[in-house]
């Protein structure tokens, strides 16, 4: 089973999610820059989701785990 790069558009949810975080305080400068540029270096959609797990929930959207579907999960999907 090999788990495939993650599109494009899943690590720009990831960043706007970054920079989200960043503008609420919850990312230092030097955190934020770390996260971004492993968002761009992601392998796998594993690598994104790391990125956010230890963020708090963001206003809209729920939680950043949500914004990278699981390997064979559509992008439309809903969450609980």
């Amino acid at each position: 089973m090999t788990e495939r790069k993650p599109p494009p558009l899943d690590r720009e949810k990831v960043v706007q999610a970054l920079v989200e975080h960043y503008a609420q305080d919850h990312l230092g400068m030097a955190e934020f820059e770390s996260r971004v540029e492993r968002a761009h270096q992601s392998r796998t959609r594993e690598d994104l989701r790391a990125l956010l797990s230890d963020l708090p929930t963001l206003g809209e959207g729920g939680t950043g785990m949500s914004l990278v579907p699981e390997d064979g999960e559509g992008a439309g999907s809903s969450g609980s």
